[in-house]
Parts: C-alpha cells; sequence; structure tokens
C-alpha cells in the first residue's frame, strides 16, 4: 500500500518514512484523525489524513495540510479534532473560510460530510 504524504498528497512507496516530494516526515504511528477528500482542481478526489489533533491547513510548505492555491493563506485555516468531534476556525485568513457555503466567524463546528471551502479549495471532512 502506498503511503500519501499528508502535507501533500504525494504517494510514496511502501516503508518510507519521509516523503520523495517534499521531505515531510509520513505518519504511520499517529492515530487518524480523519481525512479531507479533495471536491475540485487537478488533485480532485485524493485524500488527505489529518495526522494530528490539531493541523494548520494553507499555503506555508510548514502547515499541516498544504496546499498550493494562490487563494489560500499561508496559514489560513485550524481543524481541530477532540476525542471525534472536529471544529475548524479561520486564522484570518484573505478570503475566508466557509464550511457548507457559509462563511465562518469564530470555531464552528464540523460533522461527517461537511464541505470546507479556503479560498477556491473545495474539502469534504470524513472521519
Amino acid at each position: 500500500m502506498l503511503a500519501m504524504c499528508p502535507a501533500c498528497t504525494h504517494e510514496n512507496r511502501p516503508g518510507a518514512f519521509f516523503c520523495a516530494q517534499c521531505g515531510g516526515k509520513l505518519h504511520f504511528a499517529a492515530p487518524k484523525q480523519g481525512h479531507l477528500v479533495r471536491m475540485n482542481g487537478a488533485l480532485q478526489s485524493r485524500s488527505v489524513d489529518l495526522p494530528s489533533p490539531v493541523c494548520i491547513l494553507g499555503r506555508d510548505p510548514d502547515s499541516t495540510v498544504h496546499l498550493s492555491e494562490e487563494s489560500v493563506s499561508k496559514q489560513h485555516a485550524r481543524l481541530t479534532c477532540d476525542n471525534g468531534h472536529f471544529t475548524i476556525e479561520d486564522l484570518g485568513s484573505s478570503n475566508g473560510t466557509f464550511v457548507n457555503g457559509r462563511r465562518i466567524h469564530g470555531p464552528t463546528e464540523l460533522r461527517t460530510g461537511d464541505l470546507i471551502r479556503l479560498g477556491a479549495v473545495i474539502l469534504k471532512l470524513e472521519a
């Protein structure tokens, strides 16, 4: 089974500890916190695991979930999982964070299947 990088979604060879594309650490032992599925763009249908209970989504290469699109801020949003309960919070992004089409203003609870829009990127939460 290929190991997908949580930062850049590159599919790495089995047993790799670091991503061959971005050099990020591949998280094998971390408990699964859920994952996001790309719903649009060139990476549509790609799934990205959420490797930790608190993930920063953004354009910054050091973001937990790296999204390279220009419409995404460097540190766009914080996604938190606490005992299976997900929340998302905008981090002062330029283009806003939307959940199911509504702009959020503060920490917002998420449910499996919710659509998250960061700039032009649409992601679906799957727990």
